[in-house]
């Protein structure tokens, strides 16, 4: 997922079209095509994006890893 990336690269991913939005649009089709769905979020309007999309699952992010990958 993409709500895990911030800084340069996510502005970079971002500028070639690959952005959260494009995220929803893949759970929106899975829905519609009858899959179950789960997304990850980090921020209430990510989780409402993914909610108005249809998305079964939502994954919340609490940011207790802001300390790293070694620590909180």
């Amino acid at each position: 997922t993409i709500a895990l990336i911030d800084g340069n690269f996510r502005r970079t991913l971002e500028e070639t079209g690959l952005t959260y939005d494009k995220e929803v649009e893949m759970i929106a089709n899975a829905y519609r095509k009858g899959l179950y769905t789960k997304a990850f979020c980090t921020t209430p309007e990510e989780a409402r994006k993914m909610v108005d999309a249809g998305c079964d699952n939502i994954i919340a992010h609490g940011g207790n890893t802001k300390g790293g990958t070694i620590g909180s």
